[in-house]
């Protein structure tokens, strides 16, 4: 059977989406599915690693449709482009856009988001490509969530079924900024109306999945979980690198900061653990897009010793930096919506056999990281930081620190192999009983 999996941020976009495009374009093959690929040839204001592509199965078909921005446009008039890279490939954000028009564009016009008026070249693209290799099924994948709109009109031409990919979810999405009102009241009922004419939806955690059963119940189709996880063939030996300083603790995180996200409950809490142990041997490492206003935070917090700022680096060297860290930090806001997220690098981090600390709110993540008991979590407050960082601390220097070592039970949930050859099944089921015949 074949597929369109359309996607806006595909590989080279290397946000954390870009681990569950390169596991499903490797693993759908082996569940039946002939996949093919839309996608942005210009994706705007995503960080992009050009490695990835390598990474991609060489006879894999993308076709990439050109985004005609706007803001771009705007951003030109006003002499306001930024230069900002934002990848390991030169390319403009062009977010420099005065305020006052980006809240009114945001606000009442891109709606649900900027890639909003890619939708036109999208759809048209889409339907071609669908026609050209006869596809049985388009499965959309956001955020951005204005490509669910584009294979519903897609879908509705061609008379296929549509299963949506939340990465991660519309409504209820701890990353997202808060809008305005009218965009918020239009964000639920585009939200609505999406999972109303979908014909199945996919998620990545279990929290995920019962958000929208619970949520639309009567009007939802059927809901698969497809954890985030790692290819289980990649040649790997958690030993192959070893810490160059073994007389400090070296914690680090790996990833992008991006919308909500900011690690300032981590350096805030790490300072506060820093003025009870003054004299600790402890670096943060971040690897990775880091915020410019937390630079000055950690100057203003007298921290700056402790911090390493890597910047970014390809996708393939993230490992190594993981594997010659003590601690791997997993981060997400204190805010609504953060319970049911689980990044792609909570498996990562699993995989080296490193110790994890999470500071997270309760939820999908920090379950994970309890129930396999691998490793510390800790409230996203200062307070709970400088805590928990004092029982890292002190099991280090005793040689006790919490680690996954139980890797069966880690491979039953993130064999992103096994994962997504369910995901097939469901997949081949949904076109089955969609009763929908493709023109």
């Amino acid at each position: 059977m074949k597929l369109l999996y359309l996607s806006y941020a595909f590989p080279p976009v290397s946000t954390g989406s870009a681990p569950m495009n390169l596991y499903l374009s490797r693993f759908l093959p082996e569940a039946g599915w002939e996949m093919s690929v839309v996608s942005a040839d210009n994706p705007v204001s995503l960080p992009l690693d050009k490695s990835l592509l390598d990474q991609l199965p060489g006879e894999m078909k993308v076709e990439r449709i050109r985004h005609y921005d706007p803001l771009r446009f705007l951003a030109g008039l006003s002499g306001r482009g930024s230069n900002t890279d934002h990848s390991t490939e030169k390319t403009c954000s062009y977010d420099n856009v005065s305020s006052r028009m980006k809240k009114f564009l945001y606000g009442y016009l891109l709606i649900p988001d900027r890639a909003i008026t890619w939708l036109p070249n999208a759809l048209h693209g889409t339907i071609r490509h669908a026609r050209k290799w006869q596809v049985d099924l388009i499965v959309v994948c956001g955020p951005p969530h204005s490509a669910h709109l584009t294979a519903w009109l897609a879908c509705s031409y061609l008379n296929l079924p549509m299963v949506n990919y939340f990465g991660d979810l519309w409504i209820y999405d701890s990353y997202k900024s808060s809008q305005t009102g009218f965009n918020n009241r239009m964000q639920k009922k585009l939200e609505r109306f999406i999972v109303s004419r979908s014909d199945g939806i996919v998620t990545t955690t279990p929290l995920s999945s019962r958000y929208f059963q619970d949520t639309y119940d009567s009007i939802c189709p059927e809901v698969f979980t497809v954890i985030n996880g790692y290819d289980p063939d990649e040649p790997f030996d958690k030993n192959r690198i070893k810490k160059k300083n073994n007389k400090e603790l070296l914690i680090t995180y790996t990833g992008f900061f991006m919308g909500t996200q900011t690690p300032e409950p981590f350096l805030r809490g790490l300072a506060y653990f820093l003025k009870n142990y003054p004299e600790a041997p402890v670096r943060f490492r971040s690897v990775g897009g880091f915020p410019t206003e937390c630079i000055s935070l950690v100057r203003d917090l007298g921290i700056k010793k402790h911090v390493e700022i890597t910047g970014i680096v390809p996708f393939v060297q993230v490992r190594g930096y993981q594997l010659e860290s003590d601690i791997l930090l997993l981060l997400l806001p204190d805010i609504p919506g953060s319970e049911v997220k689980n990044a792609s690098k909570t498996a990562e981090y699993l995989r080296t056999g490193r110790t994890i600390l999470a500071v997270t709110p309760k939820g999908d993540m920090t379950n994970f990281v309890t129930e396999l008991n691998a490793g510390y979590v800790s409230q996203p407050e200062p307070e709970s930081v400088a805590s928990v960082l004092g029982e890292v601390f002190n099991d280090w220097k005793s040689g006790t620190l919490k680690k996954p070592d139980d890797q069966e039970a880690i491979d039953r949930i993130f064999n992103m192999r096994r994962n997504v050859i369910n995901l097939g099944n469901f997949l081949e089921t949904v076109v089955k009983t969609s009763g929908k015949v493709k023109k």
